[in-house]
């Protein structure tokens, strides 16, 4: 039996491989056709491999729609919510805002001033300016030495002398017969020649100071501010915050301990207090001619007040005080005996003297004092002398005011 089967196998295999050889050649298909077939089954692969690749992208598209569905649900929460709401508050108002100025008709024009305004004049945007011009004219003549001091003020005629060329003062741009409010009056000083270094050093001494850096300490005699005894002479002082370096109170003690004929002051704020005062009133009884000038309406107002409260103390020792009109006066001179001049940044007050950066430039030279004198007529003639009755008639609430200013002397 077994021997039978076997037979009947091979009879059957090689009945299946002929048909398969005969089926092979009605198609056209012999043995070298093999690798057509394979490409048809890559093919079917690729087909196949594509289909799968585009039910995972649709799977996807199906995950993100899902989660973007998920998110949108969520997407206006409470502070998105404040959010919106205010800027859609703000938006109705300005909307709100800008339909009121269109109803209410914007007008512009100019009236003293360019301006826009509603037409019930409820609101006015006034728009003004000024332009200014200044300039110095300087014909100096030859000379040899560089140390010239030269300035921009009232006309003042020439100066010349040992000290520096020949130079004319003279300030060109604004007219007095301008408006108030244009131009302020100042006194300015061009300095040049080898005593330049001197400026440049106490400028670098401030800078350091006010940075907190350690400074060298100045010789005694600049300390003490003791002046040259020549005919002229420069001397330039820094003086800042604290016991060792406020050397602007010193300056004025000094001058004035020496003063012997006459003083002229004429500064922004004048509020002499302590040594200074002191020494004031002493020159005065040694019988010593002061002139003080100030401007009548200042650009600070209670420094200003503080000043007024002084002004009884003053005339009763009979100081001449003077309010330039017209002008802000910024100026910041002192001349003592014609001779000796003090101009720089420092007014006479506690700001001045004891807290704020202040550089002094003292200056002796007759020709020098006397066209700073010239300046100082200048603004003397347009301006007001001040007596007991023209402060009796500023009325009492002015003079308590005035008394409260000067009790804060030492914080203006």
């Amino acid at each position: 039996m077994g021997q039978q089967h076997s037979i009947a196998l091979g009879v059957k295999s090689r009945m299946a491989l002929a048909a398969m050889l005969a089926g092979a050649m009605v198609s056209g298909v012999s043995l070298a056709g093999t690798p057509d077939a394979a490409t048809a089954t890559a093919t079917a692969s690729q087909q196949v491999n594509v289909a799968q690749l585009q039910q995972e992208i649709e799977s996807l598209k199906g995950q993100v729609a899902q989660l973007k569905a998920k998110s949108d649900s969520n997407w206006l929460t409470q502070e998105r919510t404040q959010q919106i709401t205010q800027i859609v508050n703000s938006v109705l108002k300005d909307s709100k805002t800008r339909s009121q100025y269109l109803d209410n008709e914007l007008q512009a024009g100019y009236d003293n001033g360019f301006f826009i305004r509603t037409a019930d004049k409820n609101f006015q945007l006034t728009i003004n300016g000024y332009m200014q011009f200044r300039y110095m004219y300087q014909d100096a003549m030859k000379g040899n030495n560089n140390n010239a001091p030269s300035s921009s003020g009232a006309p003042g005629g020439p100066y010349s002398g040992p000290l520096g060329n020949s130079s004319e003062f003279r300030f060109i741009g604004i007219s007095e017969d301008a408006a108030p409010t244009v131009g302020w009056r100042d006194l300015h000083l061009r300095l040049t020649g080898p005593q330049q270094q001197e400026v440049s050093q106490s400028f670098l001494r401030s800078w350091n100071y006010a940075k907190g850096i350690p400074l060298p300490w100045r010789p005694t005699e600049y300390r003490r501010v003791r002046l040259r005894t020549t005919d002229e002479s420069i001397h330039f002082f820094d003086s800042g915050p604290g016991l060792k370096f406020s050397r602007g109170p010193r300056v004025y003690r000094r001058l004035l301990l020496g003063a012997q004929r006459s003083v002229v002051i004429a500064m922004a704020y004048v509020i002499p207090v302590g040594r200074v005062m002191g020494e004031l009133m002493a020159a005065r009884h040694r019988g010593v001619r002061f002139t003080v000038l100030v401007p009548a309406k200042a650009d600070v107002r209670l420094p200003q007040l503080a000043t007024d409260s002084m002004y009884r103390k003053l005339l009763r020792a009979r100081v001449r005080i003077y309010e330039r009109t017209n002008r802000m006066m910024h100026t910041k001179l002192m001349i003592v005996d014609r001779q000796w001049s003090v101009v720089g940044s420092s007014n006479m007050d506690p700001r001045s003297l004891w807290t704020n950066l202040e550089f002094l430039a003292v200056i002796r030279s007759r020709p020098f004092a006397e066209a700073m004198s010239a300046i100082a007529r200048y603004e003397l003639r347009h301006s007001q002398r001040v007596n007991l009755a023209d402060i009796a008639r500023r009325g009492r609430l002015h003079r308590i005011i005035s008394a409260l200013a000067w009790q804060l002397r030492w914080w203006l």
